[in-house]
Order: C-alpha cells, then sequence, then structure tokens
C-alpha cells in the first residue's frame, strides 16, 4: 500500500527479509525525496477528510 500511494518503496516479504535488501529500501525511503513530495500530498488529502463524518456513515451502514 506504501509503494501504491507513492510514498515508499515496495515492500520485502517478511520470509526473505535480509540486511542486504532490507537496506537499499531504507535507504532510498530517506533519500529519495519524490516519496516526500508524495507524502505531503497526502497529508494534504488527510486534512480535508471528515473524520466525523466518515464515521458517521460507518455505523450506519
Amino acid at each position: 500500500m506504501i509503494h501504491d500511494l507513492g510514498v515508499g518503496p515496495k515492500g520485502i516479504k517478511i520470509g526473505k527479509i535480509k540486511s542486504e535488501n532490507l537496506e537499499p529500501k531504507i535507504l532510498d525511503l530517506v533519500t529519495n525525496d519524490f516519496y516526500k513530495i508524495q507524502a505531503g500530498k497526502l497529508a494534504g488529502q488527510i486534512e480535508k477528510e471528515s473524520l466525523i463524518e466518515n464515521l458517521y456513515n460507518s455505523i450506519c451502514e
């Protein structure tokens, strides 16, 4: 989901995590400006959401 939203690299299956394949992902996450820009856009979208309205609609469904 993180990768699909453009706010981080594609994940690694838990059973396949090793330092040699995890380290590049972490470095990419903290150095890639694209992720920071996308995260800012996503934060703006989240701020616009009406959580009370969403909660009400979820309860009423």
